[in-house]
């Protein structure tokens, strides 16, 4: 399905950590593999993103992209998708 999206890697980290995964330990495993990390996220996160497990660390990590159905607003540091 992704053959032709040369920048499109699927990947069964999580699912190979026989638990729940925080995207925080994702990411850091990425990190390892990539410069630029985009995080896509639905609109119905925002509220509670500042909760997230290490959220601050997790911020300066990746660049938010916001995937939304409404009109939401979307923080100006933030991707809209």
């Amino acid at each position: 399905m992704f053959n032709e999206w040369q920048n499109v890697e699927i990947s069964d980290y999580e699912v190979l950590q026989n638990r729940s995964v925080y995207t925080y330990e994702t990411v850091c495993h990425f990190s390892e593999q990539a410069e630029d990390i985009f995080l896509i996220i639905g609109d119905d996160n925002l509220e509670k993103l500042t909760k997230w497990y290490r959220f601050e660390e997790l911020n300066t990590m990746v660049n938010w992209v916001v995937a939304t159905r409404l009109n939401v607003s979307i923080p100006s540091h933030m991707i809209r998708l």
